[in-house]
């Protein structure tokens, strides 16, 4: 199966006087439709990996492609363009804009991108309020939504453009745990529905047990890859958490 992302010898460093190296010898790819989370402890890399992917940051050595195009020779505006075209976003706070209704902020990414949306794309945005399930709010202020509503507009304005990747930063980071699960079985039935590419950084791993495969940072390196597809929850959850499994039993 060819590779829709590919990174080879990604490199990051911030700083001159005083380099940091961030992101090192890392070398990943990512298949059209895998549900993939990014873990690893603060500091470990995971945010600037998912923004070199994303494009919103480039590396200092290396190269990125994606769908077979180099994104280290684009120029800003030309990553711009295929940005908006390929990929969604989706972050641990909303960034709705307080002054628009939910399906003025869905349709923001059409807007910047197209400009003035036609009338099948605002059907298509209102299809999507509704796949979110909030068809009920669409008229509604962001500052009139609860955080779950929030961050399911946030998710139907990442999928406007019908991008083929979708990235998402901590996602739940910002959300109750009924709210978390809620949104998290959301991404994965977009995700079956639509064979959407996800990749996730998370700090939660019960989210990662529930993804197809695991890429583990340490220090800027990766530390595992493993898919995780068809492993019973249970040995995920060993694998993963398992302070969790050993306090479920009892022995913690």
């Amino acid at each position: 199966m060819d590779k829709q992302i590919d990174l080879q010898d990604i490199s990051k460093v911030y700083g001159i006087k005083v380099p940091v190296k961030v992101l090192q010898d890392i070398h990943l790819s990512f298949q059209e439709g895998e549900y993939t989370a990014i873990i690893g402890q603060s500091g470990s890399g995971k945010s600037t990996l998912l923004n070199i992917i994303s494009t919103l940051d480039r590396p200092s050595g290396g190269s990125i492609k994606v769908e077979g195009k180099d994104l280290t020779t684009l120029s800003d505006n030309d990553l711009a363009k295929f940005r908006s075209e390929t990929m969604g976003f989706i972050f641990q706070f909303h960034y709705l804009l307080p002054e628009f209704n939910a399906l003025e902020n869905v349709l923001i990414p059409h807007w910047l991108a197209h400009g003035k949306p036609s009338a099948d794309t605002v059907d298509l945005a209102r299809e999507l309020i509704d796949r979110v399930g909030v068809s009920d709010r669409i008229y509604n202020k962001s500052t009139d939504l609860s955080g779950g509503q929030q961050q399911r507009i946030a998710i139907a304005r990442a999928l406007i453009n019908r991008p083929r990747i979708i990235l998402a930063d901590e996602p739940t980071g910002s959300l109750d745990s009924k709210t978390t699960v809620e949104v998290n079985k959301l991404l994965r039935e977009i995700n079956e529905e639509f064979s959407t590419t996800f990749i996730v950084v998370t700090h939660d791993r019960h989210i990662a047990a529930e993804c197809d495969r695991v890429v583990e940072l340490v220090d800027g390196r990766v530390e595992r890859d493993y898919l995780t597809k068809g492993v019973e929850i249970e040995e995920k959850w060993q694998d993963l958490c398992p302070d969790y499994c050993y306090r479920a039993r009892g022995i913690l």
